[in-house]
């Protein structure tokens, strides 16, 4: 927006340049008028009315982009693979989330609050399948990921993942994994040999990989039965995917 704004009354500018490097008197007032505080203020509201209305322009299309996007989602789902990675929920549901998710992210953890409620919500009917993306600017993330690996092949995910995005200020001490590890009660050597060990960077890799092939460029990005929802959207846009598969399913 404030490039926007700027390359905006850049245009102005020149355009006012252009009226005093070829005068004409029709223009004088106007000139004069440039000059005044009140008409560098009208000018600046004048752009700003002009940039609101193009974001709204923007906003709609993009809208309508994801609208058209989205139908044709439900229509051809995008297929993702669920193989080893960790599910909450009924593993047999036939409605499957599949989170890509970094733990240093905040909307992540804000999002991982959403998928909560939608498990408490829709219980059997639906299981959420978990997908390391940690994000090259975040440096503590990937650490905090395989702690995260670690603990599935304890069948304590779920528990690391609550416990991590808790601490997300913390990821950088090390000290945290020492007491992840005394909370899922594992021994905190071996819990350290889990961490680092070769396993736990492919598992990870291998998501990046993922994640790469389908698009997935920003974290949260969710797939509700290969229904692509980028961000951490409120509970109601999930609700509102997730009913209407259960309404296609009927079919």
């Amino acid at each position: 927006m404030k490039d926007f704004l700027y390359n905006r009354l850049v245009f102005v500018g020149l355009l006012a340049a252009s009226f005093y490097c070829f005068p004409d008197p029709s223009f004088e007032k106007f000139k004069e008028f440039l000059k005044t505080e009140d008409g560098q203020k009208a000018v600046f509201e004048a752009v700003a009315s002009y940039a609101r209305k193009e974001q709204a322009r923007a906003l709609e299309k993009q809208n309508q982009d994801r609208s058209r996007k989205m139908e044709e989602q439900f229509a051809n789902p995008v297929k993702v693979p669920v193989d080893n990675s960790p599910v909450s929920g009924n593993p047999t549901a036939r409605i499957t989330i599949v989170e890509f998710s970094d733990f240093e992210c905040p909307f992540c953890k804000r999002g991982a609050e959403t998928v909560k409620q939608v498990l408490e919500k829709f219980g059997d009917e639906v299981r959420l399948v978990f997908k390391h993306r940690p994000l090259d600017f975040h440096k503590n993330a990937k650490k905090a990921h395989k702690a995260a690996w670690a603990a599935a092949q304890k069948g304590k995910f779920a528990q690391a993942k609550d416990f991590l995005f808790a601490n997300q200020a913390a990821l950088g001490d090390d000290s945290t994994y020492d007491r992840l590890a005394d909370e899922l009660k594992i021994n905190r050597q071996e819990f350290r040999k889990l961490m680092d060990s070769p396993e736990a960077d492919e598992a990870i890799r291998k998501d990046g990989q993922l994640a790469d092939k389908l698009g997935v460029s920003g974290t949260p990005t969710y797939f509700i039965n290969g229904v692509m929802l980028e961000g951490a959207y409120p509970y109601e846009e999930f609700e509102r995917v997730i009913k209407r598969w259960q309404e296609k399913l009927k079919s």
